[in-house]
C-alpha cells in the first residue's frame, strides 16, 4: 500500500462529512471554526501521520499554520496506537486487511470526533485544559495562564 491509498480511504470517509481536499489536507470551514485534518509521511520510515488541527475563524493566525497542534485530546491512547498501527506500512498487515480496517477505524473511531467542533463555544468546552494552544487563543478565551483562576485577565 502506497500513501496515496491512504489519501483515497481518508476522502472516501471525509469528502461526506462536507471536507474539501487538497494535497494531503482536508479542510472544513465553518462560520466560527476551520477544521483541518493532514496526512503526513514520515522523513525516516514508511509510515504516515494523522494530524487534526483547528483555526478560531476570529483569531489572526499571525504567521501560524493554525491555532491547535496535535487535537486527539479526545481520544484514547489505544485508538491512538491502532491509527498508528494502521499508517505504519512497513508492518505486516497486508493491503486489503490495511484498506478494510483503516476505512472502519475512521469511519466508526474517528468520525466521532471529527466535525463536532463547530462553534467557539464547542472550542472553549473541548480545549479548555489542553496545553497545545497558542497564546492568542488563551487570550482570546480566557484560558490557560489567561485564565481568571490565573488572575491575569
Amino acid at each position: 500500500m502506497q500513501i496515496k491509498d491512504i489519501e483515497k480511504i481518508i476522502s472516501q470517509v471525509l469528502s461526506p462529512m462536507n471536507f474539501k481536499k487538497k494535497k494531503r489536507t482536508w479542510i472544513l470551514i465553518g462560520d466560527e471554526i476551520t477544521e483541518i485534518i493532514s496526512l503526513q509521511k514520515s522523513s525516516f520510515g514508511n509510515n504516515c501521520y494523522l494530524h487534526h488541527d483547528y483555526i478560531v475563524n476570529n483569531i489572526p493566525l499571525d504567521g501560524l499554520p493554525c491555532h491547535t497542534s496535535e487535537c486527539w485530546y479526545m481520544v484514547n491512547v489505544d485508538e491512538i496506537s491502532t491509527l498508528n498501527s494502521l499508517l505504519d506500512l512497513d508492518n505486516n498487515i497486508t493491503d486489503e486487511e490495511r484498506r478494510k480496517l483503516l476505512y472502519d477505524y475512521l469511519t466508526k473511531r474517528f468520525t466521532k470526533y471529527v466535525g463536532i467542533v463547530n462553534t467557539e463555544k464547542k472550542f472553549r468546552e473541548i480545549m479548555e485544559n489542553q496545553p497545545a494552544l497558542s497564546r492568542k487563543v488563551q487570550e482570546y478565551f480566557k484560558i490557560g495562564v489567561y485564565s481568571e483562576k490565573n488572575g491575569v485577565c
